[in-house]
C-alpha cells in the first residue's frame, strides 16, 4: 500500500516526456542555464522573444528572436513545428526565412513546415496566430 502511494506521487512529479514548446528564457528551459546549447549553424541563447521546442527533454527546434530564423537539432516532425506555432504565433504571425543558415525554401524541413500549417510568401513561409484574424 505504501509503495503504491509513493509511485503515485512520483508519477505526478515525473510526467511522461513529450513535445514541449516554451520561451528560450523560460526557467523550465535548462538549455543555456545548466545544459549547453547543441551545436548549430546559428546562435542559440536565452533571449527574450526566442522559442525552443523540446522532445523528451532534447532540444529539437530553436526559433530566433524575430521569428525569421529557425535552427534545428535532429529529426524534425510536424508535431514539433505545431508545438512551436502554438507559442510563437500567440501574438500574431511568424515568417521563417532561413533554416540552419540556408533559405527556408531550400531547407530539408520545408515540407514539414508546410504540413504543420505554414504557407508560402515571397520571402519565406508564414504561420498566423490568434491575433492576426487568420487561422
Amino acid at each position: 500500500m505504501k509503495h503504491a502511494k509513493v509511485q503515485s506521487l512520483r508519477s505526478l512529479r515525473e510526467p511522461e516526456p513529450g513535445v514541449v514548446a516554451l520561451a528560450a528564457c523560460d526557467p523550465a528551459n535548462a538549455y543555456g542555464a545548466i545544459l549547453p546549447w547543441p551545436r548549430s549553424d546559428g546562435r542559440m541563447a536565452r533571449a527574450a522573444g526566442a522559442y525552443c521546442v523540446l522532445d523528451a527533454g532534447e532540444l529539437v527546434l530553436y526559433l530566433e528572436r524575430g521569428g525569421r530564423s529557425l535552427l534545428t537539432n535532429g529529426e524534425i516532425r510536424a508535431e514539433h513545428v505545431r508545438a512551436l506555432m502554438g507559442v510563437a504565433t500567440s501574438a500574431g504571425r511568424v515568417e521563417i526565412q532561413r533554416v540552419d543558415g540556408a533559405g527556408v525554401m531550400e531547407s530539408a524541413i520545408s515540407a514539414v513546415l508546410r504540413e504543420a500549417g505554414f504557407a508560402s510568401t515571397h520571402r519565406g513561409l508564414v504561420a498566423y496566430g490568434g491575433r492576426s484574424g487568420r487561422s
